[in-house]
């Protein structure tokens, strides 16, 4: 009875709290699935792997932006809240959610493709169109028309415009090399993309 007394003591007293501290490490596949903007991805999230943010958008903004996610690198998200006036914003891939306004009735309809180039031309401060370093190129996402281009800045950037249901889908991921696990990342974000 005493070594059972001496065992139930030392577990709850030394092992317990030291298991209780440890903080475990996981990267966990998150799928984000908006289906009144007829939208779904996947990112890693977690804290060895990617934190996700919603900035606050206006109901009503000029330039027609429903919906922002920006997704980070959460180790670098939070050295940059720390010491954020003082150093470059991290890398990051944002993915906007912007409404574009009817055509009139008796404009005829252009195709998907010359939507998405048009907007591109005409808002180059979300489409980054006048950076671009590479021939837009016209792509298929899950079965949606859209537009692949490269751009440089502060950041390399891969763009890719999608054009589903009257919205313009701009999905950007930043990088410094090609190697970058942030590009991976992208990458695959892309490859998951759903739209409904």
């Amino acid at each position: 009875m005493l070594l059972i007394a001496v065992s139930f003591l030392v577990f709850s007293k030394i092992v317990k709290p030291q298991l209780d501290d440890r903080t475990i490490v996981a990267v966990v596949p998150t799928t984000i699935e908006n289906k009144d903007l007829d939208v779904a991805f996947t990112y890693p999230s977690g804290e060895a792997g990617y934190t996700m943010v919603e900035p606050p958008v206006a109901t009503t903004t000029s330039d027609g932006i429903q919906k922002i996610y920006l997704i980070l690198n959460t180790a670098e998200y939070i050295a940059f809240q720390a010491v954020a006036a003082e150093t470059e914003a991290p890398k990051l891939i944002s993915v906007f959610v912007i409404s574009l306004p009817e055509l009139p009735d008796d404009i005829e309809t252009p195709d998907r493709v010359t939507v998405l180039r048009n907007w591109a031309e005409q808002t180059p401060q979300l489409s980054s169109f006048s950076l671009k370093t590479t021939e837009p190129e016209e792509v298929e996402i899950d079965g949606v028309k859209a537009i692949h281009y490269q751009t440089e800045g502060t950041y390399k950037q891969e763009v890719y415009l999608a054009y589903h249901k009257g919205r313009v889908y701009v999905f950007t991921g930043q990088y410094i090399e090609e190697s970058d696990d942030i590009r991976a990342t992208f990458t695959n974000l892309i490859a998951s993309l759903t739209f409904y």
